[in-house]
């Protein structure tokens, strides 16, 4: 597996699992096409939870222009995968193979 298969597994489980404490959602019922507001019911209060806890979780900063294109999870996904900061994706990937190990 590449760094970022790995990063993108990574990143994906970690917004699932963000998405089950703020939305009840089953992470195994997650889909990457799924719209957060449409399929996952989420309203703009969640969706700014939703952001506040990806930026603690992953230790960056997404500005209101930048998630203005996001709509579903995997755009979620691709947006964290952009904005974390190249150490954070090098800590994100040790902290996976340490907890799976």
């Amino acid at each position: 597996m590449t760094f970022s298969q790995e990063l993108h597994e990574r990143v994906t489980a970690e917004l699932k699992d963000v998405l089950r404490m703020l939305l009840g959602t089953d992470p195994s019922q997650v889909r990457l096409d799924a719209n957060i507001f449409d399929d996952l019911n989420a309203d703009s209060l969640d969706a700014i939870e939703i952001v506040m806890h990806c930026e603690e979780r992953f230790g960056l900063e997404m500005t209101e222009t930048e998630l203005e294109g996001v709509y579903t999870v995997g755009d979620l996904v691709a947006l964290i995968e952009k904005t974390l900061p190249h150490e954070g994706e090098a800590n994100a990937v040790k902290e996976s193979r340490a907890s799976a190990g």
